[in-house]
């Protein structure tokens, strides 16, 4: 950071004395100053702002880590309560150098304005505060990253270099989280503005079985320029399609098959658990006309299995001494387990013969 570093003063004598007391000491390096940031408060009536302010809090972590030198984390909620007093009990209560908050607020119907600060725990006060405001929608994205290079210039006393990162999925539509050096950088991003250099870039997706990585590669990005990141998220991965295609072969209807085969009450459980597995899965746009095929073929099977089964059985009889038939064979058949409504029909010899 330019000024706002803790610096703490070391004592030669006493390093001296430990080291020659203890030659086997290894001296541990200073951690790292701590730096919390906190999602701007959103004042204004505009619900988009909430996704805008996590956003902007979010690129500034990613950068900072990028940065390096510092241990950064994001904190979960805005910070309210912003008087000196109240940012230095904050801060050391959760033992953070440094604080970054702010807000975004609508001053009228056609201006939105933004404002981002900096408290310094060493300094017992914020040492930098400043608002921005813009009149259109257009003007959003450009602001978004000066805001970004601004804070990140607080921390370094050189130059910074920054570039785009741009993602292009090449195959179907779907949400899919991006992420550099292991920190989410955003979802669905088609371009971001992030430091130059090379960078560990992961795409990330979660989907029927967990998480799914769909690529990850280094990415360099040049000063001023744009660093290209080609992605494919697929239709069903290997593993979602083999589960379908199993549940699928269960429900194959066979005219010459006894239903009782049909382990009926384990295919309705998992129908219901793969149906809810494709329900509102918003990783593939193939998922919704896929279920529509699994639903359609389901109710088939379903239909076929809760028809009435007829059986025909032979029934053995002798005329009485009173001229009438009577049945002597065996009696009235079972209707067979899961084989819904039976109607049976009895067959009389032609003859008494």
């Amino acid at each position: 950071m330019k000024t706002h570093r803790n610096h703490h003063p070391v004592l030669l004598g006493t390093i001296l004395i430990t080291l020659f007391a203890v030659p086997t000491l290894t001296l541990t390096a200073q951690s790292l100053p701590r730096v919390g940031i906190a999602p701007l408060q959103n004042n204004s009536d505009d619900a988009n702002s909430d996704t805008l302010a996590a956003e902007i809090s979010q690129t500034i972590n990613v950068n900072l880590d990028l940065l390096g030198g510092y241990e950064v984390e994001n904190l979960s909620s805005p910070i309210r309560n912003t008087s000196p007093a109240d940012l230095d009990s904050f801060a050391a209560r959760n033992r953070y150098d440094n604080l970054i908050f702010g807000s975004i607020s609508q001053p009228n119907a056609r201006t939105t304005e933004f404002r981002v600060a900096m408290f310094d725990r060493a300094e017992g006060a914020v040492v930098y505060d400043n608002t921005w405001q813009i009149t259109s929608v257009f003007e959003i994205f450009d602001t978004a990253d000066r805001i970004v290079e601004v804070m990140l210039d607080q921390f370094s006393d050189e130059r910074l270099a920054f570039g785009r990162l741009a993602v292009s999925n090449r195959g179907t539509p779907g949400d899919y989280q991006v992420y550099v050096n292991d920190n989410l950088l955003g979802e669905n991003l088609t371009q971001t503005r992030i430091l130059a250099g090379t960078h560990q870039i992961r795409v990330e997706q979660q989907r029927m079985f967990g998480t799914f990585v769909v690529t990850e590669e280094r990415v360099t990005i040049p000063e001023d320029g744009r660093g290209q990141l080609q992605i494919a998220v697929p239709d069903f991965t290997d593993q979602e399609a083999a589960r379908i295609r199993r549940f699928e072969e269960r429900i194959v209807i066979q005219s010459n098959r006894d239903k009782e085969d049909y382990r009926f009450p384990q295919i309705i459980d998992e129908y219901i658990r793969l149906s809810r597995d494709l329900e509102n899965a918003s990783y593939s746009e193939a998922v919704s006309e896929r279920k529509t095929e699994v639903e359609g073929e389901f109710n088939e099977f379903v239909a076929w299995y809760s028809e009435p089964t007829v059986i025909e059985r032979e029934v053995e009889v002798q005329r009485g001494e009173d001229g009438e038939l009577r049945r002597v064979g065996p009696g009235r058949p079972v209707a067979e387990p899961g084989s819904g409504g039976v109607l049976f029909r009895f067959s009389q010899p032609i003859s008494d013969g």
